[in-house]
């Protein structure tokens, strides 16, 4: 079936064609480390147009393809590049892992997200939209968790507890800063009352689960008595001395 896309999109999308074709014969031309930066610099923008029209898929392909372009193995990185190459290189890679995180999420890609936000905090530690988008990668993996558990689907609510966690000591570290970030306070007071309601529940259902065990356990003893008394009725007396 056919997806309809908005003018808005169409537009978009058909520099998209354009930039394959562009991009399969610049990286075939062995570019210098400035030109990959350069052209991974252009995908990027496709990337964030993308992003900018709802298209977050396609945004996110557009994201690895830049990444493509900024490849440069191991012995190349450490022989070959000086430290203002490699800082080009690292610059660009911190963009496109936060840009590529912000597309995961919108996808539903949670784990993925956050490792891409963990990556760009790894470049840059003190970047605080890489620490916020950490953040946001761990309310909404809470949340997911969540969302399992109440559907009675596979889950783990100390996951939650974790991931929630993490996210309110960061919140409450941005917002020691001086940043404000009410929408996501609120969506973390949210999680945390379910989480609270989803704990109440699993431990009134242990409790269940336990007395009905008990319970059970108590009848099976209860008839193994009985069923041994059966038995000794039908055993003779015990024969006594005659004087």
């Amino acid at each position: 079936m056919e997806v309809a896309h908005t003018p808005e999109q169409a537009a978009v999308l058909s520099k998209l064609i354009e930039a394959q074709a562009r991009f399969d014969s610049e990286l075939s031309l062995d570019p210098s480390v400035a030109d990959k930066v350069e052209v991974a610099g252009r995908e990027k923008a496709l990337g964030n147009e993308l992003h900018g029209v709802g298209l977050y898929a396609e945004a996110k392909k557009q994201y690895d393809r830049a990444f493509i372009c900024l490849y440069i193995d191991t012995d190349a990185w450490e022989l070959n590049l000086g430290e203002e190459e490699r800082a080009l290189v690292t610059a660009a890679k911190q963009v496109l892992h936060l840009n590529r995180a912000a597309c995961k999420l919108k996808l539903g890609q949670c784990a993925g997200a956050l490792w891409d936000a963990e990556k760009a905090l790894e470049l840059e530690p003190a970047n605080e939209k890489a620490r916020y988008r950490v953040l946001l990668c761990h309310a909404q993996l809470a949340e997911h968790e969540l969302g399992l558990h109440e559907a009675g689907e596979l889950a783990s609510l100390e996951r939650a507890e974790e991931w929630l966690g993490s996210a309110e000591a960061s919140l409450g570290e941005l917002s020691a800063a001086g940043k404000q970030f009410a929408p996501l306070s609120a969506r973390c007071r949210q999680s945390r009352r379910r989480l609270k309601a989803a704990q109440r529940r699993a431990a009134a259902d242990q409790k269940k689960l336990y007395g009905n065990m008990h319970t059970g356990m108590e009848r099976g003893h209860a008839r193994e008595a009985a069923q041994a008394e059966g038995e000794f009725e039908d055993m003779p007396g015990l024969e006594t001395d005659e004087e």
